[in-house]
Protein backbone atom coordinates (compact mmCIF):
# COMPACT_ATOMS: atom_id res chain seq x y z
CA UNK A 1 0.00 0.00 0.00
CA UNK A 2 1.33 3.45 -0.95
CA UNK A 3 1.55 6.11 1.77
CA UNK A 4 -1.58 7.79 0.29
CA UNK A 5 -3.79 4.50 0.32
CA UNK A 6 -2.99 3.89 4.11
CA UNK A 7 -4.34 7.28 5.26
CA UNK A 8 -7.29 6.82 3.12
CA UNK A 9 -8.38 3.67 4.32
CA UNK A 10 -7.23 5.04 8.39
CA UNK A 11 -9.52 7.77 7.50
CA UNK A 12 -12.47 5.80 5.83
CA UNK A 13 -12.37 3.18 8.87
CA UNK A 14 -12.05 5.90 11.75
CA UNK A 15 -8.77 4.37 12.58
CA UNK A 16 -5.81 5.75 13.38
CA UNK A 17 -2.20 4.61 14.19
CA UNK A 18 -2.25 3.47 17.93
CA UNK A 19 1.06 4.47 20.01
CA UNK A 20 0.48 1.98 22.62
CA UNK A 21 0.84 -0.80 19.85
CA UNK A 22 4.09 0.38 18.38
CA UNK A 23 2.18 1.20 14.90
CA UNK A 24 4.14 2.05 12.25
CA UNK A 25 2.38 1.09 9.21
CA UNK A 26 5.29 0.34 6.00
CA UNK A 27 4.05 1.48 2.94
CA UNK A 28 7.32 1.57 0.59
CA UNK A 29 6.25 -0.99 -2.15
CA UNK A 30 9.29 -1.78 -3.22
CA UNK A 31 10.83 -2.38 0.08
CA UNK A 32 7.56 -5.00 0.48
CA UNK A 33 8.00 -6.91 -2.94
CA UNK A 34 11.83 -7.12 -2.19
CA UNK A 35 11.00 -8.62 1.27
CA UNK A 36 8.55 -11.38 -0.10
CA UNK A 37 11.04 -12.12 -3.01
CA UNK A 38 13.95 -12.57 -0.54
CA UNK A 39 11.76 -14.94 1.93
CA UNK A 40 10.55 -16.55 -1.35
CA UNK A 41 13.94 -17.03 -2.77
CA UNK A 42 15.61 -17.87 1.04
CA UNK A 43 13.04 -20.48 1.74
CA UNK A 44 13.32 -22.02 -2.02
CA UNK A 45 9.50 -21.51 -2.24
CA UNK A 46 6.31 -20.77 -0.82
CA UNK A 47 5.38 -22.55 2.34
CA UNK A 48 2.89 -21.74 4.83
CA UNK A 49 3.68 -18.77 7.60
CA UNK A 50 2.86 -16.79 10.12
CA UNK A 51 2.95 -13.27 10.39
CA UNK A 52 2.35 -11.12 13.52
CA UNK A 53 1.45 -7.99 13.46
CA UNK A 54 -0.15 -7.59 9.85
CA UNK A 55 -1.50 -4.37 10.27
CA UNK A 56 -3.26 -3.10 6.80
CA UNK A 57 -1.55 -6.28 5.00
CA UNK A 58 1.31 -3.74 3.41
CA UNK A 59 3.09 -7.20 3.66
CA UNK A 60 -0.02 -9.84 3.94
CA UNK A 61 -0.70 -8.62 0.27
CA UNK A 62 2.36 -9.46 -1.57
CA UNK A 63 2.69 -12.48 0.13
CA UNK A 64 -0.49 -13.70 -0.95
CA UNK A 65 0.49 -12.80 -4.49
CA UNK A 66 3.53 -14.57 -4.48
CA UNK A 67 1.88 -17.82 -3.39
CA UNK A 68 2.61 -17.88 0.08
CA UNK A 69 -0.24 -19.30 2.53
CA UNK A 70 -0.37 -16.73 5.78
CA UNK A 71 -1.64 -17.13 8.93
CA UNK A 72 -1.62 -13.46 10.91
CA UNK A 73 -2.26 -12.34 13.93
CA UNK A 74 -3.59 -9.04 14.87
CA UNK A 75 -4.40 -7.32 18.10
CA UNK A 76 -6.25 -4.32 17.08
CA UNK A 77 -9.98 -5.00 16.47
CA UNK A 78 -10.30 -2.07 13.94
CA UNK A 79 -7.36 -3.45 11.49
CA UNK A 80 -8.76 -7.10 11.95
CA UNK A 81 -12.28 -6.07 10.60
CA UNK A 82 -10.33 -4.05 8.13
CA UNK A 83 -8.11 -7.28 6.84
CA UNK A 84 -11.41 -9.58 6.89
CA UNK A 85 -12.73 -7.41 4.53
CA UNK A 86 -9.95 -6.76 2.46
CA UNK A 87 -8.87 -10.45 1.91
CA UNK A 88 -12.42 -12.35 2.41
CA UNK A 89 -12.19 -13.76 -0.65
CA UNK A 90 -8.79 -15.58 -0.38
CA UNK A 91 -8.78 -19.12 1.01
CA UNK A 92 -5.07 -18.95 1.61
CA UNK A 93 -5.23 -16.42 4.48
CA UNK A 94 -6.35 -17.36 8.11
CA UNK A 95 -6.75 -14.26 10.53
CA UNK A 96 -6.22 -14.95 14.43
CA UNK A 97 -7.67 -11.79 16.08
CA UNK A 98 -5.42 -11.41 19.49
CA UNK A 99 -2.35 -10.58 21.32
CA UNK A 100 0.80 -12.69 19.73
CA UNK A 101 2.19 -12.70 23.44
CA UNK A 102 -0.73 -14.55 24.22
CA UNK A 103 -1.50 -16.67 21.49
CA UNK A 104 2.38 -17.72 21.08
CA UNK A 105 2.37 -19.08 24.93
CA UNK A 106 -0.56 -20.71 24.60
CA UNK A 107 -0.99 -22.73 21.59
CA UNK A 108 0.03 -26.12 21.22
CA UNK A 109 2.13 -25.74 18.11
CA UNK A 110 4.08 -23.06 16.91
CA UNK A 111 5.10 -21.72 13.50
CA UNK A 112 7.95 -23.12 11.27
CA UNK A 113 8.04 -19.81 9.27
CA UNK A 114 7.31 -16.19 10.96
CA UNK A 115 7.44 -13.12 9.01
CA UNK A 116 6.66 -9.70 10.96
CA UNK A 117 7.20 -5.82 10.96
CA UNK A 118 7.88 -6.13 14.91
CA UNK A 119 6.85 -3.55 17.44
CA UNK A 120 9.66 -2.40 19.04
CA UNK A 121 8.80 -2.99 22.60
CA UNK A 122 7.03 -6.90 21.81
CA UNK A 123 10.73 -8.03 19.95
CA UNK A 124 12.63 -9.24 22.59
CA UNK A 125 9.78 -11.26 24.09
CA UNK A 126 8.10 -12.42 21.30
CA UNK A 127 11.13 -14.60 19.84
CA UNK A 128 11.87 -15.64 23.79
CA UNK A 129 8.95 -17.10 23.79
CA UNK A 130 9.94 -19.55 21.31
CA UNK A 131 12.56 -20.56 23.33
CA UNK A 132 10.72 -20.58 26.81
CA UNK A 133 8.28 -23.12 24.46
CA UNK A 134 11.25 -24.89 23.53
CA UNK A 135 9.50 -24.45 19.76
CA UNK A 136 12.33 -22.84 17.22
CA UNK A 137 10.78 -22.15 13.71
CA UNK A 138 12.75 -23.11 11.28
CA UNK A 139 13.19 -19.11 9.59
CA UNK A 140 12.05 -16.11 10.64
CA UNK A 141 12.31 -13.05 8.59
CA UNK A 142 11.66 -9.85 10.90
CA UNK A 143 11.91 -6.01 10.73
CA UNK A 144 13.16 -4.71 13.95
CA UNK A 145 14.18 -2.02 15.49
CA UNK A 146 18.18 -1.41 14.31
CA UNK A 147 19.24 -1.55 17.73
CA UNK A 148 18.01 -4.65 18.56
CA UNK A 149 19.24 -6.21 15.38
CA UNK A 150 22.95 -5.31 16.12
CA UNK A 151 22.53 -7.14 19.46
CA UNK A 152 21.35 -10.50 18.69
CA UNK A 153 23.60 -10.46 15.14
CA UNK A 154 27.05 -9.41 17.19
CA UNK A 155 30.18 -11.05 17.15
CA UNK A 156 32.26 -11.95 19.81
CA UNK A 157 34.27 -8.73 21.15
CA UNK A 158 32.02 -6.26 19.83
CA UNK A 159 29.89 -3.79 21.98
CA UNK A 160 26.98 -5.17 21.79
CA UNK A 161 27.75 -8.93 22.45
CA UNK A 162 26.04 -10.44 24.98
CA UNK A 163 23.58 -13.28 25.74
CA UNK A 164 20.91 -12.30 23.68
CA UNK A 165 23.62 -12.66 20.76
CA UNK A 166 25.23 -15.81 22.00
CA UNK A 167 21.21 -17.88 22.66
CA UNK A 168 19.63 -16.49 19.52
CA UNK A 169 23.36 -17.51 17.04
CA UNK A 170 23.78 -20.59 19.10
CA UNK A 171 20.62 -21.93 17.22
CA UNK A 172 20.27 -19.76 14.49
CA UNK A 173 22.59 -17.79 11.39
CA UNK A 174 21.26 -14.37 11.69
CA UNK A 175 21.84 -12.05 8.86
CA UNK A 176 21.00 -8.36 8.64
CA UNK A 177 19.84 -8.06 5.45
CA UNK A 178 18.64 -4.18 4.78
CA UNK A 179 18.52 -0.95 6.94
CA UNK A 180 15.19 0.86 6.56
CA UNK A 181 14.34 4.03 7.10
CA UNK A 182 12.56 6.23 9.01
CA UNK A 183 10.84 7.45 6.37
CA UNK A 184 9.14 4.95 4.71
CA UNK A 185 7.07 4.10 7.66
CA UNK A 186 3.53 6.08 8.68
CA UNK A 187 3.97 7.59 11.50
CA UNK A 188 7.84 8.21 11.13
CA UNK A 189 9.42 6.42 14.32
CA UNK A 190 12.55 8.39 15.69
CA UNK A 191 15.35 5.44 14.94
CA UNK A 192 16.28 3.22 11.94
CA UNK A 193 14.77 -0.10 11.02
CA UNK A 194 16.45 -3.56 10.07
CA UNK A 195 15.69 -6.46 7.82
CA UNK A 196 16.87 -9.39 9.84
CA UNK A 197 17.27 -13.00 8.22
CA UNK A 198 17.52 -15.77 11.17
CA UNK A 199 17.58 -19.62 9.69
CA UNK A 200 18.08 -22.83 12.34
CA UNK A 201 21.65 -24.45 12.37
CA UNK A 202 22.86 -27.50 14.59
CA UNK A 203 25.98 -26.26 14.01
CA UNK A 204 26.88 -26.35 17.95
CA UNK A 205 25.01 -29.29 18.48
CA UNK A 206 22.96 -28.62 21.85
CA UNK A 207 19.72 -30.54 22.73
CA UNK A 208 16.78 -27.77 22.34
CA UNK A 209 15.80 -29.30 25.72
CA UNK A 210 18.88 -27.67 27.30
CA UNK A 211 17.65 -24.33 26.10
CA UNK A 212 16.27 -22.95 29.99
CA UNK A 213 19.92 -24.26 31.81
CA UNK A 214 22.33 -22.99 28.86
CA UNK A 215 19.95 -19.41 28.93
CA UNK A 216 20.44 -19.38 32.40
CA UNK A 217 24.67 -19.38 32.76
CA UNK A 218 24.83 -16.88 29.80
CA UNK A 219 22.91 -14.20 31.48
CA UNK A 220 25.00 -14.99 34.69
CA UNK A 221 27.78 -14.94 32.46
CA UNK A 222 26.77 -11.58 31.15
CA UNK A 223 25.48 -10.18 34.46
CA UNK A 224 28.73 -8.60 35.54
CA UNK A 225 30.51 -7.86 32.23
CA UNK A 226 34.05 -6.86 34.25
CA UNK A 227 34.13 -10.10 36.33
CA UNK A 228 36.21 -13.30 35.17
CA UNK A 229 34.07 -16.19 34.05
CA UNK A 230 35.59 -18.20 37.03
CA UNK A 231 34.45 -16.03 39.99
CA UNK A 232 30.39 -16.30 38.45
CA UNK A 233 30.42 -20.10 36.72
CA UNK A 234 31.77 -23.29 38.85
CA UNK A 235 34.25 -23.50 35.63
CA UNK A 236 38.16 -22.43 35.56
CA UNK A 237 38.03 -19.54 32.92
CA UNK A 238 40.07 -16.70 33.05
CA UNK A 239 38.75 -15.02 30.60
CA UNK A 240 35.32 -12.80 30.72
CA UNK A 241 32.44 -13.37 28.70
CA UNK A 242 32.50 -10.84 26.27
CA UNK A 243 35.83 -12.82 25.27
CA UNK A 244 34.70 -15.98 24.97
CA UNK A 245 33.94 -17.39 20.94
CA UNK A 246 30.50 -18.40 19.89
CA UNK A 247 31.50 -21.81 19.90
CA UNK A 248 32.66 -21.80 22.88
CA UNK A 249 29.33 -21.57 24.86
CA UNK A 250 28.04 -24.90 24.03
CA UNK A 251 31.23 -26.87 25.32
CA UNK A 252 31.50 -24.48 28.48
CA UNK A 253 27.78 -25.26 29.51
CA UNK A 254 28.11 -29.16 29.10
CA UNK A 255 31.45 -28.52 31.28
CA UNK A 256 29.38 -26.90 33.96
CA UNK A 257 26.71 -29.44 34.03
CA UNK A 258 28.68 -31.87 34.34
Amino acid sequence: MTLAEIKEVLEQKGLRPLKQLGQNFLFDQNICQWWVDYVAESLGGTPDLMEIGPGLGSLTKPLLQKGFTVTAIEKDRGLSAYLREALATDLRFTLIEGDALDWLAEAPTLPEIVVGNLPYNVTSPLLTIFFKRLQLPRAMFLLVQKEFGERISAPTGDKNFGSLAVLFQTFYKIEKAKKVPPQVFYPKPEIDSLFISMKRHDRFSLPIEQIPGFERMIRKAFSQRRKKLKNLLPIQEERRAEEIRLEEWVPLYLEMKD
